[in-house]
């Protein structure tokens, strides 16, 4: 029985590096390994204890026939797959290999777990974090700490009193968060002009200061909503769906998240925008 991909990833595009979390078939994943190494079929053969005809016939997708799970175990240490890729492959092995409902069910949230954990951690590798509880606090006060931070990396915006116009805040209160951040290394003066110096934070989902970040920002959306600027989206539906589309849609949000931080990460600094995504149980 296949698993339903829009729940978990969608397969490898062009240009990415193999993962076996952009797959929900453990055999399609082989496949694709088997096209990038010479050779391959034989040494993971070896690898899994069990002969090359035997996993040729696998991978072949013959729906009878199946890794066991020393055979997954094998193969994945022969891969160097980290301990949550290895808990990944093996548990599509597992489902491949179910044969009730209940266990694929089971087994299908745990690849969906393990899926939107890699992605959590995809998007907070290469991140900062603030050293110490007291900056953290300030930083994550009011909403005009990150909008400056950011801000300064737009060259129009690389002096106080353009900051203090573009937000609508005092001069002297912008100067005062600019002076703060530069002793947090988030920002420095250079040849007269406030420049980035290092950004991307991240705040762990246990940080107290969490809540704050939400609510700073989604308080300056309703603000924003309040002035009707038609070029700005404010969207908010409450809605009854399935328990299967709100796992697609959970995924939807992913891709979208990790989409949008490609696009930015390579485009000038041009505008400063702002993406809250809330979607939960009532």
């Amino acid at each position: 029985m296949e698993l339903d991909s829009a729940k978990i990833n969608s397969e490898k595009t062009s240009g990415e590096k193999l993962s076996v979390f952009s797959f929900s078939n453990y055999k399609k994943f082989l496949q694709a390994r088997l096209k990038d190494s010479w050779g391959f079929v034989t040494k993971v053969a070896e690898a899994a204890g069990c002969q090359r005809a035997y996993l040729s016939r696998v991978i072949s997708e013959n729906e009878s026939i199946h890794l066991t799970p020393d055979h997954a175990y094998g193969i994945s240490k022969y891969l160097s797959m980290s301990p949550n890729e290895t808990e990944y492959f093996m548990a599509l092995v597992d489902y491949a290999r179910a044969s009730s409902k209940t266990y694929r069910d089971f087994i299908e949230k745990k690849l969906i777990s393990l899926s939107c954990d890699h992605e959590n951690l995809k998007r907070q590798k290469g991140r900062e974090r603030l050293t110490t509880s007291e900056a953290q606090a300030q930083y994550y006060s009011s909403w005009h700490w990150s909008a400056i931070h950011v801000l300064v990396s737009i060259p129009q915006f690389q002096n106080a009193d353009s900051i203090a116009a573009k937000l609508n805040l005092p001069t002297s209160l912008v100067y005062g968060c600019l002076q703060d951040l530069a002793k947090n290394g988030f920002v420095r003066y250079d040849n007269s002009r406030w420049v980035h110096a290092s950004g991307n934070l991240h705040l762990p989902k246990d940080s107290p200061f969490i809540t704050y970040h939400h609510n700073n920002w989604r308080t300056r959306a309703v603000q924003d909503a309040q002035v009707r600027n038609n070029e700005n989206v404010h969207l908010t539906i409450v809605q009854a769906m399935s328990k299967k589309s709100v796992e697609q849609i959970r995924r939807l949000i992913y891709d979208f998240v990790n989409e949008s931080s490609r696009i930015s990460s390579s485009s000038q600094s041009e505008e400063i925008m702002c993406t809250n995504l809330d979607f939960f149980s009532v």
